[in-house]
């Protein structure tokens, strides 16, 4: 990179506060389009602040020749003197998606003093090289200091200048421990002191997560994770080199002390129980480890207890090593999930995609997947086309004009045509969301559609079948009541009207859902059956067991499917309306 430094003629003024810099741009790979940003920078002890850039697009094979002429102004005048001012130029590479960081160069402006600044720059920009390996960042660097001319910014399974080295890695399997939301995984190293550093590292555990695997740079002697506020001893070596394969028995738990005293030594003080801790070991010879409120204590080969500090905090914040945090997880409360917490799993307002979504597999045919799936794919189309012929008998007697002259014939019908239309909707919720979550498609407006429409269509036709079924009941009582008083006109004229409304007012008060319903990247229907299994059994925490929760989704929809049933065949009038009809029906086909 070649500078040359340019200064106006002329009187001084104090008003003038820029800088020029005539910018030429040369690259041996003519077919890329790059986004050069150019930026005028305060760099200020703990931050740099920028006063004003300027963007440019350059096509290489076109724009070659072009010499790019650049104000760049100061954000406050006069300007600074004593501030340390520099321009920076960042290089990026346009794709389909995304934007990739290709290079940078700083340039330092001299004679700050003067009013006016004129700069002349000829960057070279490089074609990406495969220094890095392993998926590492290719960055290159303009420092005099340095050793090198460029960087590699690692992924976090490699280290080295070049990305070469393989992390130390550590593979939990939770086995059969209980499902926690989240896990802690305290790494003790120990110096030439004997002095103790503890590492706590958060890991977020899925609901469908079985296994923990972590790659890391620090050295550690013991580890335990945390799970439930129980803790587990999965390592213990003065050896730390070696990666770690451990699947986590119930064996390898340390229990804490308030199991293996009695309850006079546990409401002693604890310098005075300490003194007992040895003689856990002695008695409890299979025992690794155990804890109090304040100790770790691990059972050496000798059957003595080799205790260290470990407190126990309400909170951890710092990752690698503890002084400050970098990364940040949400913890979820009870019946709330997601990256974000953004998930309800309440068993009572249970969506299908909250209840089923975790057991179907990415990228994975449907052969393929687990048997719940598959069982689950079955079941709903046998309950569809059940519920099909439910719905199709019922419209087929319900349509007669006989049995619609009394308003109770019009609801009766409109709860067949709406069975029908649940039973279909139902069906189809399945097969989107298999789609959906097997990453079959992944268009965004797809998913949105659906997001925004199946569940909320779902609340509106069940409760639009549920009103209908209360105007079947209260005609009915009403009949009685009048007895041959009953105005069978009248009763037709409002079931129209009360049909209509229904659709309108179901519409109305379940349309807001959809409206707030959004599409994240990593509800409910409330019959009575789901809701009393639900309340025994609370939220959705595991999915070692959520054939109670499929089950009572499941059975919210038998009642759709039994129209024909309760209604039609007890019915005498009915009966012989739906003979008949499937007579005429039969005499209009053999015409044909």
């Amino acid at each position: 990179m070649k500078i040359v430094y340019c200064y106006p003629q002329g009187l001084f003024i104090d008003n003038v506060n820029d800088n020029f810099l005539t910018l030429s741009v040369l690259t041996e790979d003519l077919n890329t389009i790059y986004i050069l940003l150019v930026m005028l920078i305060n760099n200020d002890k703990d931050k740099q602040e920028i006063h004003s850039y300027e963007e440019i697009i350059h096509k290489s094979q076109y724009d070659c020749p072009i010499k790019y002429n650049i104000y760049l102004l100061y954000s406050s005048r006069p300007k600074v003197i004593s501030n340390n001012y520099s321009i920076r130029i960042d290089v990026f590479t346009p794709r389909k998606n995304s934007i990739d960081y290709h290079a940078s160069w700083n340039l330092p402006i001299p004679f700050i003093f003067l009013p006016v600044n004129r700069l002349a720059t000829q960057i070279n920009v490089p074609i990406k090289k495969n220094i890095c390996k392993n998926g590492g960042t290719y960055i290159p660097i303009n420092d005099d200091n340095s050793n090198n001319n460029f960087q590699c910014i690692c992924t976090e399974y490699f280290t080295g200048p070049t990305c070469e080295q393989s992390r130390r890695k550590l593979e939990i399997s939770l086995g059969d421990i209980d499902q926690s939301s989240h896990i802690f995984i305290h790494l003790i190293t120990v110096n030439s002191k004997a002095q103790l550093t503890r590492t706590t590292i958060v890991k977020k555990i899925s609901i469908n997560q079985r296994y923990v695997s972590l790659n890391l740079t620090i050295e550690f002697h013991l580890v335990f994770i945390e799970v439930n506020n129980d803790y587990y001893l999965i390592y213990s070596s003065l050896n730390n080199n070696l990666s770690i394969i451990k699947r986590i028995h119930s064996s390898d738990r340390c229990p804490s002390y308030e199991e293996l005293f009695n309850l006079t030594m546990i409401n002693w003080h604890p310098l005075r129980r300490v003194k007992y801790y040895h003689d856990v070991c002695n008695k409890y010879k299979e025992l690794n480890c155990y804890f109090d409120e304040s100790l770790m204590c691990l059972c050496t080969n000798e059957y003595h207890a080799n205790c260290f500090n470990l407190k126990r905090y309400k909170s951890y914040l710092c990752r690698h090593k503890p002084i400050c945090p970098s990364t940040l997880i949400c913890i979820c409360s009870n019946c709330y999930y997601g990256d974000r917490c953004q998930y309800y799993a309440e068993g009572f307002s249970l969506s299908l995609d909250a209840i089923f979504n975790f057991e179907i597999k990415r990228y994975i045919s449907f052969i393929n997947q687990p048997s719940m799936v598959t069982i689950c794919a079955i079941l709903t189309m046998i309950m569809f086309i059940l519920g099909f012929l439910n719905g199709s008998l019922s419209i087929i007697t319900f349509y007669d004009k006989k049995l619609r002259e009394v308003g109770c014939g019009i609801y009766l019908l409109g709860t067949s045509i709406i069975s029908l239309l649940i039973m279909s909707v139902f069906a189809l919720n399945f097969w989107l969301l298999f789609i959906a979550q097997s990453n079959l498609v992944i268009n965004r407006s797809f998913l949105l559609v659906r997001c925004i429409t199946i569940e909320s269509l779902l609340k509106i036709l069940f409760s639009i079948t549920n009103w209908l079924n209360a105007c079947v009941a209260a005609e009915r009582s009403l009949t009685i009541h009048q007895g041959i008083h009953f105005n069978k006109e009248k009763s037709k004229r409002i079931a129209k009207k009360i049909f209509l409304f229904l659709i309108i007012f179901s519409i109305g008060s379940n349309i807001h859902e959809s409206i707030h319903h959004q599409l994240l990247d990593d509800i409910e229907e409330e019959p009575i059956l789901r809701l009393i299994s639900s309340f025994t059994t609370g939220c959705v925490k595991s999915t070692r067991n959520p054939w109670l929760f499929i089950l009572g989704y499941y059975i919210s929809y038998v009642p759709s499917m039994l129209t024909f049933i309760i209604y039609i065949i007890p019915s005498d009038l009915f009966k012989k309306e739906f003979y008949q009809t499937i007579r005429r029906i039969q005499q209009q086909l053999s015409r044909q």
